[in-house]
């Protein structure tokens, strides 16, 4: 005979609810749910198989106070707009779950399509509806642009476009609502709400804090700017990791280098750039892949590809620059045949020069290959048109978001590829001193 349940389903999952909502997912244990119950953790297995069930019911039980949100934001007379309301007011309401049910791989804050993947099934008519009928300002549009004036970065000099620009510093300095806010980016894909939480590794306990992030389009993808140059920085993933586009832009921009970005798409299912797989690719992945094949054409070009590290569900390593070249984890080598490097000694000699003069100069530190695997048949540079050399590097969110040095950075990375990688002079765009909005008035 089975055990007598002390208590039921619902009472379990009320209070592993409770718990959550008070000290966040990582806090449900089956330890701490019996304390919740004034039990032990005995009587929660009489109901449920093991602690994974309990929490399926919990993302439920979230997903269900988000539906309710989202309702609500449905009944306001533009409906496009109450969800976004809606949203930020849970993120602000609800912080555990809003982290439990969009940060948990997921690193980016969700636009409309995103809002609605909760809701039941009508969300798509009543969403479309919503959509037809909601017309974007574009004066508060412009307005928000203004957000983005390029400001003096003291350690370079230049003049840079800021990285994001936070909610209440647009409130705060442009007079804008938080639904006018919310309207803009909603109706301008130059605009992206990101939650700059996820770009701290989770052990740090992050608060959640929206930002806006702006960016250029040119491609139906993002951006592709072609500067004749041997090297190309490709961004996969600009859309999904906040900042990285912003810091892959300025790098290219400094050093003179081609650059490609993806700043559009669906993140819901998410499918990335940067793995390339013929019968399952996104839409305009293609087109993507068609520039860098057109940038991209002879052995002795390069492809940088900046992505993020230490953030959102990822631990925090002891190093913040992580170059891969399409070995196996651990394997700091070049005896792997299958690497994406045709020049081995030019890689070598850049990466000896730049270690040493992050940790010199900057106190921080690289490794090769020693955290993430790089064999995967899937990655897109393995198929290119022609095998160029193709290097990955994972920065630290903590030095991309959060360093004020960041550009400085940047700007010796774009040196070492002149000095060790293209064997040129490096020198300084006279545009990079140039006073504008965003990325206004340059040339490429």
């Amino acid at each position: 005979m089975p055990p007598k349940q002390k208590f039921t389903k619902e009472e379990i999952v009320s209070a592993a609810l409770n718990l959550v909502r008070k000290e966040g997912a990582e806090a449900l244990t089956a330890r701490s749910l019996g304390d919740a119950l004034q039990s032990s953790a005995r009587p929660i297995f009489t109901v449920f198989e093991n602690m994974a069930q309990v929490r399926d019911e919990v993302k439920k039980a979230a997903e269900e106070i988000y539906n309710q949100y989202i309702r609500e934001g449905l009944k306001e007379k533009y409906p496009f707009k109450g969800t976004g309301k809606a949203y930020v007011r849970m993120a602000r309401e609800e912080p555990n779950l809003f982290r439990l049910l969009f940060m948990t791989g997921a690193p980016q804050v969700p636009k409309m399509d995103d809002l609605m993947r909760y809701v039941d099934t009508v969300s798509t008519s009543i969403t479309d509806a919503a959509k037809e009928s909601f017309e974007v300002d574009r004066e508060t549009a412009q307005k928000l642009h203004l957000a983005f004036q390029r400001k003096l970065d003291r350690p370079t000099g230049f003049q840079i476009a800021p990285r994001y620009a936070s909610i209440v510093d647009i409130q705060a300095r442009l007079g804008l609502k938080e639904d006018e806010i919310m309207d803009a980016i909603a109706g301008d894909n130059h605009f992206r709400l990101i939650n700059l939480a996820a770009t701290q590794p989770a052990e740090m306990h992050p608060q959640d804090k929206l930002a806006v992030e702006h960016y250029a389009l040119n491609t139906p993808y993002g951006q592709c700017i072609d500067r004749g140059s041997k090297v190309t920085i490709f961004v996969p993933s600009g859309m999904i990791d906040p900042i990285t586009g912003w810091w892959g832009y300025y790098l290219a921009k400094m050093g003179g280098f081609n650059f490609v970005c993806r700043e559009l798409g669906e993140k819901r299912p998410y499918r990335t750039f940067y793995q390339y797989k013929p019968d399952q690719l996104a839409p305009h992945q293609q087109d993507c892949m068609d520039d860098l094949n057109r940038l991209l054409c002879a052995e002795d070009h390069w492809v940088f590809v900046p992505m993020a590290a230490s953030g959102a569900n990822e631990p925090e390593y002891p190093t913040q620059f992580h170059f891969g070249y399409g070995a196996a984890k651990g394997d700091e080598t070049y005896n792997d045949p299958n690497i994406t490097l045709n020049d081995k000694e030019s890689f070598e000699a850049f990466y000896q020069s730049f270690s040493q003069l992050l940790e010199e100069k900057y106190h921080l530190q690289a490794d090769k290959q020693r955290y993430h695997n790089n064999t995967a048949t899937t990655l897109f540079c393995r198929h290119l048109d022609t095998k160029v050399n193709a290097v990955t590097l994972r920065i630290a969110w903590s030095v991309t978001c959060w360093d004020m040095r960041a550009m400085q950075i940047a700007e010796d990375l774009a040196k070492e590829i002149h000095s060790n990688i293209l064997h040129t002079e490096y020198t300084i765009s006279p545009e990079m001193k140039i006073k504008d909005i965003a990325y206004d008035g340059y040339s490429s």
